[in-house]
């Protein structure tokens, strides 16, 4: 029973839904109606006024409805129409693609064709450019190989007739060649070939020797630089002339290292009469304006007889001047070291000065010639090669080397250092032409080098005057007995004066000839006063007052500094500074004494003033004693550059300052 009511009750809510979703459907649609009513009710109210129009009304609605339905079918056909014209385009659109795609495949292929041609062809070209550069590196070496041949023999007859200058583009021509094949040297034809050029070399080499050689003896007569000899292997009456600066000239190109074995021989040979002369006087310094007067007049004659002999490469006055100033400083030492104890000191300075002024003299008129090139290439133009091309060419390419423009590898550069072991001297620097003349002679003469050719200027500035550097011990004693006497001098006059009286304020600081000038006889021997101080005769209006003595033994000490550094910046210009210290301290004991121990009240304007300038007087001291070390720092030898030092007299003076800061601190806190 309970089952039965529940299904009737679930029938009966069933049909209640179905019930209401019918009404909203009918409810919907009875709306809609209600609408369309309401809008022809309305159309029928404004435009239809009687009933007969509602026939005519109706026509023309049906005329529009029949004009719209054929607009429609219009439409509809002619899209129709256009779709199928669309569909045919894009079949025709379609056919040629796969045409189009079809070409483009076979263009492929043909590139990839191309692309396997070309490589080949490439591959081709690449052999052929290398077997042409190997065809013209072979062409190249065998004239190279030709024209090396032909300047050996054409140097063997140059060299046999004596004429010189030929062999010299030969002998540049045969080293060039051989340097651009020394890769093939492994090759026992051209070992051969190597081994005659050295062979030929170290004959030229010792034939012009024994010919420069023919200068040392006295019984050969040469004109200018020419030497007529009659040799052996030609006819009698055949005379050969030898052309002496030619000679020298080829040597030099030979090889370089040479030269400095012919320098050193002639210096030595040069300067012999020198030697026979001074060594055995070598006693006292009396003669040395001779020896000066005797190296200007052999430098003179070596200008009219000798200067056509040597090329101005072989530098010869600058190295025989090196040897004589070698030799006179040997001499000079051995002077002083046995008499010492009975030199002059004043006869000593003398002699030093005139020293200076020869070696001044020297650096303005003996320079030393650089050259940049050794060969020019007019000189091959009288040469008969077979191949001249290759001599003309500026840059050419070692054999199997690098291009032009390139530089050569470190392998290469290494083989080309060790190609010409016999072949001397190439390239060298003129510096190490005279490396045993320059260890005889001394190290401070120095060389300029440039690229062009010139003329560079010498500095023989202590070439000579260093050696009287360890002997100057007596003048200095000599002169510090003179700075000692004008520095009490000094202090005792400024004592008889007000001490007031006699400080640099707005006084006049006039002082005496000797001490306007303490070097007055050394300024005379120099006959010029460019290297010593000028001071005025009234001093510097200073800010503070100073005690004129301060700028008198400053004054004394720039004099004496100056003078000694034209001839010495080593242990004479060290112990002057080491004497000067001592005066500095004498000095602050000077200044100490002067110091009020106590401030009284009726003179305290007059004790002020007195401290004051004390006070003044050793900050001038402290400030100058700071210039002074700044500018010998710079001057000085360095091994003495760490034993300079003023600390100690600045304390000093320090102290000084202190003791009258603290009586005039005293004498206030008193009050």
């Amino acid at each position: 029973m309970k089952r039965g009511h529940k299904k009737s009750g679930i029938k009966k809510k069933a049909v209640t839904s179905n019930k209401e979703h019918f009404n909203l459907t009918e409810l919907s649609n009875n709306t809609r109606d209600k609408t369309v009513d309401a809008f022809v009710q309305e159309y029928i109210n404004s435009n239809i006024a009687k009933i007969e129009d509602v026939e005519m009304h109706v026509e023309k609605m049906n005329r529009e409805i029949m004009e719209l339905d054929k607009t429609i079918s219009e439409k509809v056909q002619s899209h129709i129409l256009s779709q199928n014209e669309y569909d045919q385009k894009l079949r025709h659109i379609k056919e040629k693609m796969k045409i189009i795609n079809s070409q483009m495949e076979q263009v492929d292929k043909k590139t990839e064709e191309s692309e396997h041609i070309l490589v080949k062809l490439c591959k081709d070209i690449k052999k052929l450019d290398i077997g042409k550069k190997n065809v013209t590196e072979t062409i190249i070496v065998m004239k190279r190989i030709v024209m090396v041949i032909t300047a050996i023999s054409n140097l063997k007859k140059k060299a046999l007739k004596r004429e010189y200058s030929g062999c010299i583009p030969l002998v540049s021509v045969i080293k060039e060649m051989l340097i651009h094949i020394s890769d093939l040297r492994t090759n026992e034809k051209l070992k051969t070939l190597y081994n005659d050029a050295n062979i030929l070399f170290d004959d030229v080499k010792h034939q012009i020797k024994e010919d420069i050689d023919l200068v040392y003896d006295p019984d050969v007569h040469i004109e200018k630089n020419l030497i007529i000899v009659n040799e052996a292997s030609h006819a009698e009456g055949d005379k050969l002339s030898i052309n002496l600066f030619d000679a020298c000239n080829c040597l030099y190109h030979l090889d370089q290292k040479l030269v400095s074995n012919v320098v050193k021989k002639f210096s030595n040979f040069f300067l012999e009469k020198y030697i026979i002369i001074f060594e055995n006087q070598a006693n006292n310094l009396e003669g040395i304006d001779r020896r000066m007067a005797w190296l200007k007049r052999a430098l003179n004659t070596y200008d009219h007889v000798y200067a056509h002999i040597f090329p101005p490469v072989y530098n010869m006055p600058y190295h025989v001047v090196c040897k004589f100033c070698s030799l006179t400083k040997k001499h000079i030492v051995k002077i002083m070291s046995s008499n010492m104890d009975q030199m002059n000191p004043v006869s000593l300075i003398q002699t030093v000065i005139k020293v200076i002024n020869f070696e001044n003299f020297l650096s303005k008129n003996v320079t030393f010639f650089i050259e940049k090139k050794t060969t020019s290439h007019d000189s091959y133009s009288s040469l008969e090669f077979p191949f001249p091309e290759l001599i003309m060419q500026r840059e050419m390419t070692p054999g199997g080397g690098n291009a032009k423009g390139e530089d050569p590898s470190p392998e290469e550069g290494e083989q080309r250092k060790d190609q010409m072991d016999n072949i001397k001297g190439e390239g060298e620097q003129r510096k190490d032409q005279m490396d045993n003349t320059k260890e005889e002679g001394d190290h401070s003469i120095s060389t300029a080098h440039d690229d062009t050719n010139s003329h560079a200027p010498q500095n023989f500035k202590g070439v000579i005057s260093c050696a009287f550097d360890s002997y100057l011990c007596s003048w200095l004693k000599y002169e510090e007995k003179k700075i000692l006497q004008k520095f009490e001098n000094i202090i005792n006059d400024e004592n008889k004066e007000d001490p007031l009286e006699g400080r640099g304020g707005h006084s006049e600081c006039k002082l005496s000839s000797s001490e306007k000038d303490p070097l007055l006889d050394v300024n005379k021997i120099l006959k010029k006063k460019e290297n010593t101080p000028q001071m005025d005769p009234e001093m510097v209006e200073e800010k503070h007052t100073v005690y004129k003595s301060a700028y008198k033994m400053f004054y004394l000490y720039k004099s004496y500094i100056n003078m000694i550094l034209q001839f010495s910046d080593c242990q004479t210009l060290y112990d002057f500074v080491t004497f000067f210290k001592t005066l500095l301290l004498k000095y602050s004991d000077e200044l100490n004494k002067r110091i009020i121990k106590e401030v009284k009240e009726e003179n305290k304007n007059q004790h002020f003033k007195l401290l004051s300038v004390i006070i003044n007087t050793c900050n001038y001291v402290e400030q100058t004693m700071n210039e002074a070390f700044e500018n010998l720092v710079k001057v000085i030898d360095p091994i003495y550059k760490d034993k300079i030092c003023f600390k100690e007299e600045e304390q000093q003076f320090l102290q000084i300052k202190t003791k009258c800061i603290k009586g005039i601190i005293v004498f206030v806190e008193k009050k």
